[in-house]
This record gives structure tokens, sequence and C-alpha cells, in this order.
């Protein structure tokens, strides 16, 4: 019998609201039966998959909990408190299940990271800065600065779907006009096509082909779009979109400057709360693409050799030499924090440039696209009416 994790709501004998969780309980019917013999009425009982609990955390939740957390401890409100609010304001019955859990080892005696590496779902860049917050005293300025980073996170995916969201449009309304003109125009010339023969226009004969493969014939072409369908969602589970823009040739050099710009402004904040800079260039190595993870190893192996941070990056042409010369600056005036964080503001600058020539380009070039398809469809449709007048 599968035991359950589950996130339990009620209210008690004195009429109280309750909230907990259970891990490995045993059936819905046990669970029920245990708390309500424990005192606990009304209850809803909201089951948690163990494998919706090892998936990451969305960023943008992320975001919303560390400004929310950064806010109350703010107001001095002590650590378990703080926590406890932030239970209650989760709608979510599974990040609710996940604090839940880690204040509960916390209350058991566990540090703030061991705590919410139990509860599983967070990233190890958080994880491990709670630790050094733990430890030095400075929850809220860490929680500010986690906060900034994954929301320059979110505004990223939402700019690049913004980026997207336009040739996407104009693909689907150029679809839309091909299947339209296909599935009910092309029948209403069909006698017409036919009687001319083998002397229909090519491109006439070519769309008279699909359209009757398409109308008659629909199975073979819904199990292709299903199967295509499928194949993507696949794909999509394995390899995330920013991995997929990276292999693309316009795209791909935007997002490699995105990526290494969220991995600058990641090492500002690692190294401003004075985390060992191996260790922090270990934590920011996942925001990296796969291509400059090999450059990331060499500047670690440089590190350990003894080579300066300058010398490492420049010997894995990691950088630009502008960038370069800030990481000098910073390195010999000792302060690393903020050489890593102008990089990360240059390198925003270059992001807004390149996505602004980007915008500049795709509007137009899809623009034509549209243009040739329609134009290929009026030959296709007119052009045997044009042989047929000049018969005559």
């Amino acid at each position: 019998m599968q035991r359950l994790h589950v996130f339990w709501q009620g209210v008690n004998s004195e009429g109280q609201p309750c909230e907990g969780i259970l891990i490995e309980a045993g059936s819905l019917e046990q669970i029920h039966q245990q708390l309500h013999n424990q005192g606990f009425f009304q209850l809803q009982i909201n089951p948690v998959e163990p494998t919706q609990l090892q998936k990451s955390l969305s960023v943008a939740w992320l975001a919303e909990m560390t400004g929310q957390w950064k806010q109350l401890a703010d107001s001095g409100l002590p650590l378990k408190d703080c926590l406890r609010f932030l239970i209650r304001s989760q709608s979510d019955p599974t990040n609710k299940f996940r604090l839940h859990n880690a204040l509960r080892h916390l209350e058991s005696g566990n540090s703030l990271q061991e705590s919410f590496q139990i509860a599983q779902g967070f990233p190890d860049l958080f994880t491990r800065l709670l630790a050094v917050a733990e430890n030095s005293d400075q929850l809220p300025t860490i929680l500010r600065a986690l906060q900034q980073l994954y929301v320059l996170q979110e505004q990223e995916r939402q700019e690049r779907w913004q980026l997207l969201r336009y040739p996407l449009t104009i693909a689907g309304f150029a679809l839309a006009i091909f299947l339209a003109t296909t599935i009910l125009l092309v029948p209403l010339f069909r006698r017409l096509y036919l009687a001319q023969g083998d002397e229909l226009f090519w491109l006439s004969a070519s769309l008279l082909q699909l359209s009757d493969s398409l109308r008659l014939q629909p199975l073979p072409w819904l199990a292709s779009l299903l199967t295509v369908a499928l194949i993507t969602i696949s794909v999509h589970r394995k390899i995330s979109i920013s991995q997929i823009l990276n292999w693309l040739p316009w795209l791909g050099r935007l997002q490699q400057t995105v990526q290494i710009q969220l991995y600058s402004q990641a090492l500002a904040l690692m190294t401003k709360v004075e985390l060992p800079l191996l260790e922090a260039l270990e934590l920011a190595s996942p925001l990296l693409p796969k291509n400059l993870l090999s450059r990331q190893l060499r500047i670690q192996q440089s590190l350990l050799q003894g080579r300066k941070l300058y010398q490492a990056y420049q010997e894995a042409s990691f950088l630009n030499p502008e960038q370069l010369r800030l990481l000098d600056l910073g390195e010999s005036s000792e302060q690393i924090a903020y050489a890593f964080q102008r990089i990360a503001d240059h390198q925003l600058q270059q992001i807004q440039r390149d996505r602004q020539r980007l915008q500049a380009f795709l509007q137009p070039f899809f623009m034509v696209l549209v243009a040739l398809m329609v134009l290929a469809l009026l030959l296709a449709l007119y052009m045997p009416l044009f042989q047929m007048g000049m018969t005559f």
C-alpha cells in the first residue's frame, strides 16, 4: 500500500483553524481517522506527490516568497514566525507542504540550510546563502539580494516570451490563412483545376493535391500532428527553453549573454556576502549555458593553481576586454563584488541593445514571409483562371 505525503487543514475542538503535514502516513482513510482521533474536524486533506516535491521551484514563486520573507525579516519578526506567516500566505498545497516541512525540521534542531534542503526543490544557491545568513546575521540583506536575482530571472523569462510572441503570432496567423485557403477555398475551384489536366499550373496542382489529402484523409495528418506534439512535450521536459534558444543562430547569442549576465549578478551577490570565491563559482555555474561550463571549470582550476581571478577569466576567454579591465580593477582594489556588479550592469545594457536590434529585424522579416506566402496562394488560386482567359 502506498504511503502518502499530505498537507491537511481543519479546526480543533475549540473551533480554531489548524493545519499541518504528515509524511508517509498511510491511506486517506487512515489519515482522516488519525486526525479525527487527535481532535481535528472539518478536515481538508491534500495529497502531495513525492515527484512534485523533487521538481525545481519556479523562479516567479521564489521571487515572490523571498520578497515576502524579506519584508517580514525587516519588521524584526523571529525566523520561525516569519516561516509561519509565509505558510499562511501560500495557496498551493505543495508549496505549503515544503515550507511546513522546512519549519518542522528547523524546530527539530536542524540548521536553516539543512531544513530547506530536506524540504526539496530549493536551488543550491538559495540554501547555501541561507547558511551564510544564519551564521552572519545578514538574513534581510541576503533575502533582498536573492529577490533581486530571482526578479531579474523572471523578467528575462517574460522578455524572452515577449520577443517570441510576435513571430509566433504571425506564424499562427499565416498557418490559419493557409489551412482555411487549402480546406475551404481550393475545393470550390477543384472542377476547374481538373479540367485543365496536365496544363494546370504546378503550384495549383500541388495545392489541390494537399487539399484533397487534408479533406479526404485527415487521420494521417492528425496522427502526425499528435506525434509532433508528443515529441515536443517530451523534448521540453528534458531540454529547457534556454537550451533550445542557444541552438538558434540569432537568439542563441542573445540568450547566452542573458545567462552570463545572471551568472555575473549571482557572483556579485555571493562575493558581497563574502562567500568563498571557489564555492561562489560552483554555485553560479548552473546559470551558465552548457557550452561555457568547460571554461568555467578552467577558471576554477586556474584559481586553484594560484592565478589571479583576472588572469583566470582572461585565459578562459570568458569576458570581453572591457569587462576584464573592470574585473582587474576590482580585484586589485579588493572590490570583486562591485566589479561583478558593474559587469552585470554592462551586460544588461548590451542585452537591451541586442533585443532592440532583433525586434527591429524580426518584424519586417516575418511580414515579408507572410507576404510571400499570400502571393504564392494567390498565384496557385488564380493562375489557372488567367490561363483559361488567355486560351479563350
